[in-house]
């Protein structure tokens, strides 16, 4: 065996190695919470930033937001973020729920935030997006896991699927995306979040000053804040458990726009200032890519490979009562890493 031989080995096992040892970690976090038939009685806040959305959208928050005010004793806000036409869901109830930006704020989505969170008078704080599909169950898991001793909880949430060849990509891309936050999470690194389905705890995002370090910057009210929670209260930001936990997202049909969000995510990344955290990033990327070098031993092994890690992906869509197929998956192996250099290196864009 040269030397060649022994780099390429070291490289395939490092990557097979971290892939076990995430699938490892991600596993232990599928978790049913035991069904005692009592929901604690934390108080918590819904605040969901709407701009410029579109009426079915609207027309989907709004039938959520009805769901919501009949039927769980829960508070929301709606922040209209300087939406050209003034948001209006034709209710007077749920417009008594809409809270305005100022002129001079528009366009910051944390700044919208904040006047939720600072107008909110519960313990708790729950985000979520316009776009974002979700139910009473997901609330009530949140409220079931708001422990004393926890400053945040990170929520899967998954893309739909449908005909377009970028649904195919984020779906799957969202399996993996939660596997990663699952895993680093259980390892005491934390590396992802979505404010699609974040929870934390008000007195710890007033201890942290909110997002008053990252203001300026047009993304991170998820990550960022999760690193500076996660830095101020070590080990108590956690995994949001149960199968019920998870919310949807609609998934961008077409390529600019798909292409404008995942920039939207790389621009966040500057949170890994961590080694540990740096150091499992870039195994993640040994990992993407490691089993194209298996093409110089044999076409076939990637292959292989892509179907023992489908193997895992078949274990959390049925865990979460998902749908998968295996030769999709395998199209979205072979895709995916080919995007990442037009990910990395096409313009930053602001959150919308």
């Amino acid at each position: 065996m040269n030397c060649t031989d022994v780099v390429l080995l070291c490289f395939l096992l490092l990557g097979f190695g971290i892939f076990t040892l995430s699938v490892f970690a991600a596993n232990s976090q599928l978790t049913e919470l035991p069904d005692s038939g009592h929901v604690d009685d934390t108080s918590f806040t819904l605040i969901v930033p709407v701009r410029n959305e579109s009426a079915t959208v609207l027309q989907t928050l709004k039938n959520q937001l009805l769901t919501l005010n009949e039927n769980a004793a829960c508070n929301f806000w709606v922040i209209d973020d300087g939406s050209q036409e003034a948001l209006s869901f034709d209710n007077a109830e749920l417009d008594r729920h809409i809270l305005r930006t100022p002129a001079d704020a528009s366009g910051s989505k944390k700044r919208a935030l904040t006047l939720g969170v600072e107008r909110a008078s519960s313990h708790w704080i729950v985000t979520s997006d316009a776009d974002t599909l979700w139910n009473l169950d997901w609330l009530n898991s949140i409220r079931q896991q708001a422990y004393p001793h926890t400053s945040m909880l990170i929520g899967p949430v998954f893309s739909q699927e449908n005909s377009s060849f970028f649904s195919l990509l984020s779906y799957y891309e969202s399996l993996c995306l939660w596997t990663l936050a699952a895993s680093s999470c259980r390892l005491g690194i934390p590396i992802l979040a979505s404010g699609a389905n974040l929870a934390f705890k008000k007195t710890s995002w007033e201890a942290v000053g909110g997002y008053a370090s990252h203001i300026h910057r047009p993304s991170g009210d998820d990550v960022l804040l999760m690193a500076e929670l996660a830095a101020k209260f070590p080990n108590e930001v956690n995994v949001l458990k149960g199968r019920r936990a998870f919310t949807t997202t609609i998934s961008e049909p077409h390529f600019k726009p798909w292409l404008a969000q995942r920039r939207r995510w790389i621009s966040k990344t500057d949170h890994l200032n961590h080694p540990l955290k740096k150091g499992y990033a870039l195994l993640l990327l040994v990992w993407l890519f490691a089993p194209f070098l298996l093409c110089l031993v044999h076409p076939l092994l990637p292959l292989l490979w892509f179907l023992l890690e489908y193997l895992w992906i078949f274990r959390l869509t049925q865990w979460y009562r998902l749908r998968s197929q295996a030769w999709r998956w395998i199209l979205f192996r072979c895709v995916y890493p080919l995007t990442l250099p037009l990910i990395l290196f096409s313009a930053p864009k602001a959150w919308k």
